[in-house]
């Protein structure tokens, strides 16, 4: 058994850790490589609770709680879970390597660059999202009862561009399920992108998780913040107040119907948003559809590619 942090070159269960990505407050990432029988390869991602919340019964569920998702969803536009381990105390998960960024990245630097995304890539984008949402939603379980998903952190951080063209949503971490009560009294997901009756601590659903594609989609369209400059608890307090800006105060040429998209999805009343992701999706769809856009997957990885040049 080992202790304390992982170190390239060595070996977990069938993966040989590689090198670590990035670190959060809850885990570390990592990429693996996966091998097997006949030259069986491929290039993974492990996810590791960090040491110091091994002994954490809430976090540990949490953990738990998104391998016992992530086992039950297959599309293409959610992230790919392959298995749950444990290295002596560490519990671990692995994932599909994805070769991207996320939106968040995406949009500042083609702002820096002078090369932001087109507005049909951006809503291309978000309609995949709003499908592999609509997807968890209404997800079954194997018993044959409605799993009753709610993302909960829907933010740019979670919607993953890949540089062939695909969009995956990331992150069960803090989901939601039907039969769990939430009023424990503490905020889980991130401030900027809290439905109002998230940040009040209220009971959510699936409409939750539209507010906050709805910020992305605004973001992505006026590539701006919802709020520049303005920390993320002063964010909260505006959302929860209902006191948002209309797309067209920061671009005046936005699409009307785009801004009425946002608006609807931004709703500070569940009952005034789309009633579900596959509504959102139709919207967007409608769009493009109406504009004549055919936005592929080529289209994306073009964009992408461009953007990411140097890196690449």
């Amino acid at each position: 058994m080992r202790s304390g942090g992982w170190e390239p070159g060595t070996t977990v269960g069938q993966y040989l850790l590689m090198t670590p990505l990035a670190q959060g407050g809850m885990a570390e990432i990592w990429l693996a490589r996966q091998s097997g029988p006949k030259g069986f390869e491929r290039l993974v991602v492990i996810k590791r609770m960090i040491d110091a919340l091994e002994s954490d019964p809430e976090h540990v569920d949490m953990f738990i709680t998104e391998a016992r998702l992530a086992a039950q969803l297959n599309h293409p536009h959610v992230i790919q879970v392959f298995d749950l381990g444990e290295d002596g105390t560490s519990l671990y998960l692995v994932m599909e390597y994805l070769d991207g960024e996320n939106l968040s990245v995406v949009r500042r630097l083609g702002v820096k660059h002078q090369l932001p995304m087109l507005d049909q890539h951006a809503v291309r984008l978000l309609a995949w999202a709003a499908d592999g949402l609509h997807y968890a939603h209404t997800r079954i379980g194997v018993d044959g009862r409605p799993l009753g998903i709610v993302h909960r952190d829907i933010s740019p951080q979670n919607l993953f561009a890949t540089f062939d063209g695909g969009l995956k949503v990331l992150d069960f971490g803090v989901a939601k399920l039907a039969s769990q009560n939430t009023t424990s009294g503490k905020l889980k997901g991130k401030l900027g992108y809290m439905a109002p009756e998230q940040a009040r601590g209220e009971q959510i659903d699936a409409r939750s998780d539209l507010f906050a594609l709805g910020i992305v989609l605004f973001e992505q369209l006026t590539r701006t913040r919802l709020f520049p400059g303005v920390e993320d608890t002063q964010v909260l307090g505006a959302i929860a107040h209902g006191t948002l800006p209309r797309p067209t105060e920061r671009r005046a040429d936005l699409d009307p119907t785009l801004e009425v998209i946002i608006m609807k999805a931004m709703a500070s009343r569940r009952e005034d948003r789309f009633q579900s992701a596959r509504e959102m999706q139709d919207a967007l769809e409608a769009w493009l559809q109406k504009n004549g856009f055919v936005v592929t997957t080529s289209d994306i990885a073009d964009y992408l590619r461009t953007l990411f040049a140097r890196r690449i």
